[in-house]
């Protein structure tokens, strides 16, 4: 759908469904191209083998690179309580020829733990295009432990 596909109206048209539709099929096209809405996840403390952040994951068949914001806020109370925040880029493409991806965490602002990055989380991307992490320990009584996301993909070439 292209913009221009869209009818021009005076002020004295009443909106007819063609015209509606038409607008509509356009705005839900653009809003795929954007960046989705916000999403949690909660991240569990001590994460030692890698799990799945809940959708984040990128079909290598439509897709071909993503661009997700994420937001990392850690915290911890009573004795050795702690805190951490973060928010990092992560970047993926996808190589149609092997069947992989890559991905890379870049743009980092806040808490770096060391051995792990931003936030005390590892992310990993699995060759299905699912994106997974490991936490470090944080020491401390659990209180929040969560991350929030929102991504940009470019699909297949047509």
């Amino acid at each position: 759908m292209n913009p221009s596909d869209i009818p021009i109206r005076t002020n004295d048209q009443k909106v007819d469904v063609g015209w509606w539709n038409i607008l509509r099929t356009y705005l839900i096209a653009l809003a795929g191209s954007v960046f989705l809405g916000e999403t949690q996840f909660t991240v569990t403390n001590n994460q030692s083998s890698a799990a799945d952040v809940t959708n984040l994951l990128f079909s290598g068949a439509s897709v071909r690179s993503f661009l997700a914001e994420v937001q990392i806020y850690r915290n911890t109370t009573g004795g050795g309580a702690t805190e951490i925040s973060a928010k990092c880029w992560l970047e993926g493409t996808y190589k149609t020829v092997a069947g992989t991806w890559e991905m890379t965490v870049g743009n980092v602002t806040g808490d770096w733990i060391d051995d792990f990055g931003p936030g005390g989380l590892l992310f990993t991307i699995t060759n299905a295009g699912q994106v997974q992490y490991k936490s470090h320990n944080m020491t401390g009584s659990a209180a929040t432990s969560k991350l929030k996301f929102k991504y940009t993909t470019m699909g297949v070439e047509t």
